[in-house]
């Protein structure tokens, strides 16, 4: 499980509250937890804020 699954799961979030809160179609949020997507800086700040995290938090090196 990555960060951002982990978070998601801590948090309550599922993909189609993510997708509310950040304006992103739940189905690119499945493809970036799945790493079937990769994911441009201004999608990560969105969902990062969203959680509350920051983007080096959930996507790090």
């Amino acid at each position: 499980m990555n960060r951002l699954q982990e978070v998601m799961k801590l948090k309550r979030i599922t993909q189609q509250e993510l997708s509310k809160r950040t304006g992103i179609a739940q189905g690119e949020i499945s493809k970036i937890m799945n790493d079937q997507k990769d994911i441009y800086l201004k999608t990560a700040k969105k969902i990062a804020k969203a959680l509350g995290k920051s983007v080096d938090y959930l996507w790090p090196d």
